[in-house]
């Protein structure tokens, strides 16, 4: 018998299905060893960290020690990340297995699992120490700080995160009380046939930042150009422009994405996410990457071709990553595009997958095409900008 283990129990009958006969999958259900409740559980010298088991993680570990001896291989198949692989390093330390393979998936479908079993390997220590280093980092700081919040009620806590993050809203705080409110006036026109102008003393496209810093001023240029009716068209300037799809999502794209369209708090975002993760729907839902695998580009070209050819790009889009992004993943997208949802996906699970689907299918299309139209106008000696675009090759944009 080979013995997966993973994370997440509601993966286990999606893997062991895909895998096959011979193979048992067991779950940790997150993490089951940690730093003690009740002390300090760090080494002020050596820094070293000391482990304990969750109370209520000690049946599901006396389950995974009793069928890891009965097996002839062990599978690690926690999460492909950071915490991922700190929980596959525990598995061997705390049940002291030997020649453990360490197998890691961003998707999980029989393609996906056969590929991973097929490349298994030894754990990443790199990923393991900088888990533990962030841990312990979480202890230091949180676990001496947080008592000093006692006074403001219970369930407070200052971490390595929250200390971090209240310092920079502190600053970003003092600098907007330390700022000098300036009032600015910005003109509108609006004609008798509905076009509407901007006020651009400068004939050079840009409008926005037509800014009259006293009201006398405004007053003044409102009164020329009413004076100066009717206004005159002075030219008219039309040209294509591209829109660019935008990249496929990633973890905090997603979030945002979800929150603006869909009305979705974040929280909710990344549990329904996991759900759609764990029944093989999308690929895995923590990345800050933007990069698409080859198989998932082929996959979407297909797709293109069958349903929207006068879309497809002659190669396929590159996007790239942010220069912090750790690139361990790619980005957040559908496994397949066979069907247009799942089956027995409904709800908000359903919008959330509609809107990961719709994104990465747009992100692999030729750039939009928009007719810009820009006409300048003349009222006396003020001057004005209308802008309006039509699509004249909508692509993504559909």
């Amino acid at each position: 018998m080979k013995l997966v283990i993973v994370e997440s129990p509601n993966k286990r009958a999606t893997i062991k299905k895909y895998l096959g006969e011979g193979f048992e999958v067991l779950a940790t259900a997150g993490h089951f060893r940690d730093l003690p409740k009740r002390d300090l559980g760090v080494d002020l010298t050596t820094f070293i960290p000391t482990y304990e088991v969750n109370d209520d993680k000690a049946s599901l570990l006396s389950a995974i020690r009793k069928a890891a001896k009965q097996a002839t291989v062990i599978y690690l198949a926690s999460d492909a990340d950071r915490e991922g692989e700190a929980i596959a390093w525990h598995l061997v330390d705390e049940l002291g297995l030997k020649d453990a393979q360490r197998i890691r998936f961003t998707e999980i479908t029989p393609k996906a699992l056969t590929a991973a079993v097929a490349k298994a390997g030894p754990l990443d220590q790199c990923l393991v120490d900088a888990q533990q280093a962030r841990r312990v980092v979480d202890r230091l700081v949180g676990y001496q700080l947080s008592p000093l919040l006692s006074p403001f009620g219970k369930n407070h806590s200052a971490g390595r995160v929250q200390s971090a993050a209240l310092h920079l809203v502190l600053l970003r705080e003092l600098e907007r009380e330390a700022h000098v409110v300036t009032p600015y006036w910005t003109l509108t026109t609006t004609y008798s046939n509905g076009l509407v102008a901007k006020y651009a003393p400068e004939q050079t496209g840009e409008a926005d930042d037509a800014r009259i810093h006293l009201e006398d001023d405004a007053q003044s240029i409102a009164a020329r150009a009413r004076a100066a009716a009717p206004h005159r068209v002075e030219a008219v300037e039309t040209k294509p422009v591209e829109r660019k799809p935008k990249a496929p999502f990633t973890t905090s794209s997603l979030q945002q994405a979800a929150s603006v369209m869909l009305k979705l708090k974040p929280d909710v975002t990344m549990e329904l996410a996991q759900s759609l993760f764990e029944a093989g729907h999308i690929s895995y839902h923590r990345s800050d990457s933007v990069t698409v695998s080859d198989d998932a580009a082929v996959m979407a070209r297909a797709y293109l071709e069958k349903v929207f050819p006068e879309a497809l790009p002659v190669t396929p889009p590159v996007y790239k990553s942010k220069a912090s992004a750790q690139g361990a993943h790619e980005c957040i997208r559908p496994t397949s595009l066979e069907a247009e949802a799942p089956e027995s996906v409904g709800g908000d699970e359903l919008r959330l997958y509609q809107l990961i689907r719709a994104r990465f299918v747009a992100s692999q299309c030729k750039p939009a095409v928009i007719s810009q139209t820009k006409i300048f106008l003349t009222g006396g000696d003020t001057r004005w900008l209308a802008v309006g675009n039509s699509v004249l090759f909508e692509s993504h944009l559909r």
